[in-house]
């Protein structure tokens, strides 16, 4: 692989772990400081870098992207970030392909999807997801109003896959296809990001090249403010012929951006979408979050805790491998090197085991919503939407449905017969007629 370094490959065994409350295992315990935010503007502020003060809240449409400006300044970063986005060009979501340095891609995303109106939504989502970049499943709320579930915005996402034991290939709507979920969690903070390991969790992991599912703390150019407490999903699809792959089936990995003991409701969302919980945390904090450890083991169906122990100078020049210590539910990291890191998760995640029958699918999490999350199928637009398409097609019978074709989509026998004409002089024997007198008498008839 260009530009990568040989692959460290682990083999390990996990013992069974269990998912009762109960004590921490032992492990030396020190001290770390944590950092704290700062709230570097508003969200209206915000929003006037970039141009959308006018289109807050669901004010901007599709009619605003069909003149597309080359990239000028922050306030045409829009217009620029969907005219890489409907090339389904990946890079739409790099932060140095903007004008502006000034703020965080995250917060930029995040402030285009409030804006959106519900339909515009479903194309960005859409196409992200069809650039490989991680599209939110929670949005977060601003100024005090609740987060969001965007099942509507998700429901044209398709994936197609086939992995090594399938017969034949699969092409699902993700929103409703029941598929193995892993949520990732970070208590406090964390000497390594975790998009960053998921990034190499998904890629060099599986024998694939890194590629920025996640955008990293260390590719955003500025530390996000206003994003953090969303919950970003990307789908992991198994790739027939590739040996290297650790993961064999289809696998939702959810991403909780920020400190999940700033989002309680979040969190618990997390906990109980997914089959099974991994949750970052510094080797010396676990004694201070007993009590969010506690909670999230309550609320998980299954969890991996991974402690990392703070930076040691001495340490990080040995060249020696350092494989992490799997005890009691537990993944202790006395040296990080995050490829091993990345390789151990992955092998204890296909290790798991879930019952397949037990799998939810996107639609199936709105009833673990409750009043907390505000779900976008609920608004007025979408609800119409969906009657409009239940009242047109569920009242055709299927012995009427050529009937109903005729009627409803009156233009298709129309076009038929142009292509038909269109075929009629390569078709034609000729019998004395010139290939231009067969165009012409086709002309004719059209």
């Amino acid at each position: 692989m260009p530009g990568v370094g040989k692959r460290v490959h682990v083999n390990i065994t996990l013992d069974v772990y269990d998912e009762k409350v109960n004590d921490l295992p032992s492990e030396p315990d020190t001290d770390s400081s944590d950092e704290s935010d700062l709230r570097v503007s508003t969200f209206n502020g915000l929003l006037k870098d970039f141009g959308l003060e006018k289109k807050f809240p669901g004010k901007l449409n599709l009619n605003a992207f069909l003149k597309v400006k080359c990239k000028v300044d922050p306030t045409q970063s829009v217009d620029f970030f969907w005219q890489k986005l409907t090339s389904l060009d990946y890079r739409a979501g790099f932060p140095q392909n903007y004008a502006a340095n000034s703020f965080s891609m995250r917060d930029f995303v995040f402030s285009v999807l409030h804006c959106a109106d519900d339909f515009l939504r479903q194309d960005i989502l859409e196409k992200m997801a069809a650039c490989q970049l991680a599209v939110p499943v929670i949005l977060q709320g601003i100024e005090g109003t609740k987060p969001q579930f965007l099942l509507w915005a998700l429901r044209r996402i398709i994936k197609k896959w086939k992995g090594n034991r399938d017969s034949y290939a699969s092409e699902q709507l993700i929103a409703t296809y029941p598929i193995f979920t892993v949520s990732v969690l970070r208590i406090g903070d964390v000497r390594v990001s975790k998009s960053s390991l998921l990034n190499t969790m998904l890629g060099y992991s599986q024998g694939n090249s890194l590629h920025s599912f996640f955008l990293s703390m260390e590719k955003d150019i500025v530390k996000p403010h206003f994003s953090v407490g969303s919950i970003e999903c990307v789908w992991f699809l198994p790739q027939y012929g590739n040996d290297d792959e650790i993961f064999q089936e289809v696998t939702a990995f959810f991403n909780l951006r920020g400190d999940c003991t700033k989002h309680r409701v979040q969190t618990e969302f997390a906990c109980k979408a997914a089959d099974l919980t991994i949750v970052l945390i510094s080797t010396g904090k676990r004694d201070k979050y007993i009590d969010v450890i506690k909670k999230i083991k309550i609320n998980a169906s299954k969890t991996l805790f991974v402690a990392i122990k703070e930076e040691d100078k001495h340490m990080r020049t040995q060249q020696k491998v350092y494989n992490p210590q799997f005890k009691d539910g537990w993944l202790f990291v006395k040296v990080l090197q995050v490829d091993v890191l990345s390789r151990h998760i992955c092998k204890h995640i296909s290790l798991t085991n879930p019952n397949p029958n037990q799998y939810r699918s996107l639609e199936s999490l709105a009833n673990i919503c409750r009043d907390d999350i505000d779900i976008d199928e609920n608004k007025w637009m979408c609800k119409n939407a969906k009657k409009s398409v239940h009242d047109i097609f569920e009242s055709v019978s299927l012995d009427n449905i050529i009937e109903f074709k005729k009627v409803t989509f009156p233009l298709q026998d129309y076009w038929l017969n142009l292509v038909q004409l269109d075929e009629e002089p390569s078709l034609s024997d000729g019998e004395g007629e010139s290939l231009e007198d067969q165009r012409k008498a086709a002309q004719i008839k059209k």
